[in-house]
């Protein structure tokens, strides 16, 4: 029986070189060009089903969204074993592809449908990110997890720059002849194309098959207290971190009023990830107490974010909370893989530890969707998202807190 109860991270120094290989670049690659996709959906598909059923259609979309992560991140486990990673990966964007071509279809009859349609976004997003868990994990046990990190992020931010961008002008200059409802059917077609474009780039990928899981096995695993605080760790950041977007995307929406606007937003808090990702990646690689600048600094930004009016808000909310997020972020990823990489197993046997941070984000994520339904039921879309956010405002602050308690406590069970 395989046991989590004593994990210890090794220094920087002992595990890692700088050089990224071919395989982690070729992975930075795809996931790129999955967050243009993404960021595309992330902004003008939730603006799309706002305009069509309000907050609260949104919500319940992405409830049914991250609820289908779940058991697709367990499905998974099973083909991975026959098929490899780089198959599941695929998998997973060939589904999302699908959900566009269902827009498509569907037209403004899509509120009807939303559930599937969340169910289907879900079950594809929980194959891609099950199988590529999985491979950035093996593909980075050679190297800089800090330094992978802090390139992914800068070539991730550069693709939610354009992405954004490409958007708000397809449907301006769509809108000029079609009704504004056409011209976001022609995005989400654009959209379908490049899924399938990436499903295709993917295909060159490394693919890494033999796993050795089941369902069962994992719930028989025992789980110990180093493991179950990386978990708490996990649930508070993905509780605040895959929120945030969704609430304000909205936000800015209400605040600026137009779509190209909210894009040009995206755009320019996307480039300005990617610049800080250029940094942060080495200041964490160097200094292991920098996560504090995003537990202290991004609280700042939400909370000026929820009080500023107009532009004053957005000014905040790029400045404190997108420069300074991967603070947040990159150590919350490289805890995990080093806490894998501290137990000494096999990648074969790893993803059971994999199933548990996919499941305790979904419900995090779920959890986090639930409160603003709460909040929904009781008060108007604006004081909802208000409240929400400034409830998300305290959690970098408690993940923060428990960084440094899983550092100490790796601190002292290394040998």
């Amino acid at each position: 029986m395989t046991t989590f109860s004593s994990l210890a991270i090794l220094p920087n120094r002992q595990l890692e070189t700088a050089k990224p290989t071919g395989a982690q670049r070729h992975l930075i690659e795809v996931k790129a060009a999955y967050a243009g996709c993404i960021a595309i959906a992330g902004i003008f598909l939730n603006l799309y089903l706002f305009r069509l059923g309000g907050l609260g259609l949104l919500v319940s979309y992405q409830m049914a969204l991250f609820g289908a992560c779940i058991p697709a991140v367990a499905i998974g486990g099973r083909p991975m074993r026959t098929f490899g990673t780089r198959s599941l990966i695929r998998a997973g964007l060939a589904l999302q592809c699908g959900l566009y071509l269902m827009l498509l279809a569907a037209g403004e009859h899509a509120r009807a449908i939303s559930t599937p349609l969340g169910i289907l976004d879900g079950v594809g997003a929980g194959l891609y990110w099950s199988a590529l868990n999985v491979t950035e994990y093996i593909v980075t046990r050679t190297g800089s997890r800090h330094l992978y990190l802090g390139r992914a992020v800068l070539f991730v931010s550069l693709a939610g720059m354009i992405s954004p961008i490409l958007g708000a002008g397809v449907i301006a200059l769509t809108s000029t002849w079609l009704s504004l409802h056409d011209a976001y059917l022609v995005l989400f077609a654009i959209v379908m194309v490049f899924f399938a474009l990436t499903a295709r780039y993917a295909a060159s990928l490394d693919t890494f098959q033999g796993l050795n899981f089941s369902a069962s096995q994992a719930l028989r695993t025992s789980r110990g207290g180093a493991w179950l605080m990386v978990m708490a760790q996990q649930f508070v950041g993905a509780l605040w971190r895959d929120s945030l977007p969704i609430l304000s995307g909205v936000l800015i929406f209400l605040i600026l009023g137009h779509e190209v606007t909210v894009g040009l937003v995206g755009s320019l808090g996307a480039a300005l990830s990617g610049l800080a990702g250029l940094c942060t990646g080495k200041v964490l690689h160097r200094h292991e107490w920098a996560y504090l600048l995003g537990a202290t600094i991004v609280p700042i930004g939400i909370i000026g974010f929820v009080f500023g009016h107009s532009w004053i808000a957005v000014v905040f909310y790029l400045v404190f909370v997108r420069c300074f997020d991967g603070f947040s972020k990159n150590p919350l990823d490289k805890t995990f893989y080093d806490a894998i990489d501290s137990t000494g197993l096999a990648w074969q046997d790893t993803f059971g530890m994999a199933m548990d941070r996919q499941i305790v984000v979904n419900v995090a994520r779920i959890s986090g969707l639930a409160v603003c339904a709460i909040f929904l039921s009781s008060y108007g879309q604006r004081t909802a998202i208000h409240a929400c956010l400034m409830i998300a405002a305290c959690l970098p602050i408690v993940g923060g807190l428990l960084q440094w308690k899983v550092q100490r406590a790796f601190a002292l069970s290394a040998p």
